[in-house]
């Protein structure tokens, strides 16, 4: 083939000029498009390539080229996942945006849930998330595929309640012992009923992503708590408590994760105990001494679980007061206190394991209470009907504490910071009479939507507007059936969100961000 003969034109790369013959033996040409050729053959001759490579190349060196191709791969797919959802939006322009590193990071929850499982990317440290646009803590709740569970004596039944994305299986174990249930998930959730779990250990094993609430039930009251997954857990924590009643005492219980785990309780400054635990080793401590142990510090050598239970509490009726305890890394400084409908009587106890200033303010931003938290005791309490806000100097818990009325049962619960709110919930509502309560701001109502819907007015049952005048939130309670549900904003609002029963006394969070203060 003569070379003036070759193709000429804009097509040419993508079209190969080939000699052939007819019957009569004479030179004929044709342009025969190869686009599907050549890909065919830069694949044949990446094939060969590596082939004679591997013939020459040592095996380590072979390994290690492998693995990079594999790297780069990996991060191509990513990036060409991230542009085809538009998640890269000039992040090499530099911003002078006050906005929250969560705003301007459109990780989905997916995104969150893959991360996580595949490099546990909620446990990083903020810098490397936010270096990498990776903020998707924003939006991890506390799912787990493992969980602790720890009983006092006096809690004889429970109710597990499970919230995930999927369908699935979880083993419950007992500890120390061979006993063990299959619960299925179907439908994503499920109401599990625990009997005889009084003085027991136990650990939950799911194949998939999920929330678990515990509901722990008396013949004289019950109480409520969300678990943490193990993957959460950490190795400092203040303890929750209050006064007892008449009834039987306090209890107290750590269960290790891991072997070779050293634990040391303190209580107003002193050691009270040091314990070494191997997995899956529990210590607990269960007084009659009607000894209050709020503000006792437990520090461990590597992540342990701990679970604090009154058994029957001071405030009014002789009801459970029950937690898990929240590790102190995800403390916060700013919080909203819940107005739960028909409490007229609370406290709280703001916790902290430094010397801090507390305030606490009203809706209109008056302040009630100004005190002062020292590391001794750890723990400060204020009573005040009118009490709306709380700001704290330094990373600090909070705990609610509801005071008897006539035709309800007390209850404590965790508060978050409003740090922890979360854009989206998914959550399954216990088979005690509930309701829901929410904190968001009042311009962004508009936004929220639960399964898939607008909050209509008449489901709505009670309004308290504002929480606070100054940063404009509103609370409202909100009916709802049993089962799983979901509840999100359009706009990627948070917004804090708890279930609770005065009827039977008890409240918890929905869930909360896992993020560090």
């Amino acid at each position: 083939m003569m070379e003036e003969n070759d193709c000429t034109g804009p097509n040419c790369e993508q079209t190969i000029s080939m000699p052939l013959l007819d019957n009569m033996e004479a030179t004929l040409k044709a342009d025969l498009d190869v686009r599907k050729l050549n890909k065919f053959l830069k694949r044949y001759i990446s094939h060969e390539v590596k082939t004679e490579i591997a013939d020459a190349m040592p095996d380590a060196m072979l390994k290690m080229m492998n693995e990079s191709l594999l790297k780069v791969e990996s991060l191509e797919s990513r990036l060409d996942e991230l542009m085809t959802k538009k998640e890269i939006k000039e992040d090499m322009a530099p911003t002078t945006s006050s906005a929250p590193i969560n705003e301007i990071c459109l990780d989905t929850r997916e995104d969150c849930q893959n991360l996580n499982r595949d490099s546990n990317i909620c446990e990083s440290n903020d810098d490397d998330r936010r270096d990498a646009c990776r903020m998707t803590c924003g939006y991890c709740e506390p799912m787990g595929h493992t969980f602790y569970l720890g009983f006092s004596p006096n809690i004889r039944t429970a109710q597990l309640i499970f919230s995930s994305v999927r369908r699935g299986v979880c083993n419950l174990t007992t500890l120390g012992s061979s006993t063990y249930a299959h619960i299925l998930l179907e439908n994503a959730s499920r109401i599990h009923s625990l009997s005889g779990v009084a003085s027991k250990e136990y650990k939950l094993k799911c194949n998939i992503l999920t929330k678990l609430y515990v509901i722990e039930i008396r013949s004289d009251g019950v109480d409520g708590y969300i678990v943490i997954p193990t993957k959460y857990l950490s190795r400092q924590y203040i303890i929750p408590s209050y006064n007892q009643g008449s009834g039987p005492g306090t209890y107290l219980a750590i269960i290790s994760t891991n072997q070779a785990t050293e634990v040391e309780i303190s209580q107003k400054g002193k050691s009270f105990t040091k314990a070494s635990l191997n997995i899956d080793m529990e210590w607990n401590n269960y007084n009659n001494d009607k000894i209050d142990i709020s503000g006792s510090y437990v520090e461990a050598s590597k992540p342990v679980a701990v679970f604090s239970n009154i058994v029957c509490t001071s405030v009014g009726s002789c009801a459970p007061f029950s937690d898990m305890v929240i590790p102190m890394r995800y403390y916060s400084k700013t919080f909203f206190v819940p107005f739960f409908q028909g409490i007229t009587l609370k406290s709280v106890r703001i916790y902290a394991n430094s010397t801090c200033s507390i305030n606490v303010y009203d809706a209109s931003l008056n302040l009630l209470s100004a005190a002062s938290l020292d590391i001794i005791k750890r723990f400060v309490e204020v009573n005040n009907t009118n009490m709306a806000s709380i700001v704290s100097s330094c990373p600090s818990m909070v705990q609610l504490y509801s005071h008897k009325a006539s035709n309800q049962k007390d209850f404590m619960t965790l508060i978050t910071g409003i740090d922890k709110y979360l854009p989206h919930y998914y959550f399954t509502m216990p088979s005690y009479s509930s309701l829901l309560l929410i904190i968001i701001e009042t311009a962004k109502k508009s936004a929220l939507i639960i399964d898939g819907t607008t909050i209509t007015p008449g489901r709505i049952t009670e309004i308290q507007e504002p929480v606070n005048s100054y940063n404009k939130y509103s609370m409202f309670t909100f009916t709802i059936s049993q089962g799983r549900h979901e509840a999100k904003t359009t706009n990627g609002a948070s917004f804090g969100l708890w279930i609770y029963g005065t009827k039977d006394g008890f409240a918890f969070p929905a869930g909360y961000r896992i993020s560090k203060t």
